[in-house]
């Protein structure tokens, strides 16, 4: 393994560490000051949905875990088109995130 494939990984394995360790954090809901009289409020955070990564053939595990972390964190679906040059690439994503539970 080379030097720059073994930072990539570790790169890579913090990202996921932290929106792991942080999820909760990030998610939690938040009070809102509102004009006086108006009673209270919160700021709440909700999947959006669908998102879809494009991603280049170049740092390509890397270009698609740091968009796809926090969007799985926040319960919307990640669609990647990785590059067809390394299919690879997003295969072992897959596994991954397969290995770690998700659905």
């Amino acid at each position: 393994m080379s030097i720059s494939t073994f930072m990539a990984g570790e790169m890579v394995a913090e990202i996921l560490e932290y929106y792991a360790d942080k999820a909760e954090t990030f998610l939690a809901d938040e009070p809102l000051e509102l004009l006086p009289d108006h009673g209270t409020g919160k700021l709440v955070y909700d999947p959006l949905g669908i998102v879809f990564a494009i991603e280049p053939w170049n740092a390509v595990v890397y270009q698609a875990v740091r968009p796809a972390c926090g969007n799985l964190m926040a319960g919307n679906v990640v669609i990647l088109k990785h590059a067809s040059i390394v299919p690879q690439s997003a295969e072992a994503i897959e596994q991954v995130f397969t290995d770690a539970g998700l659905p």
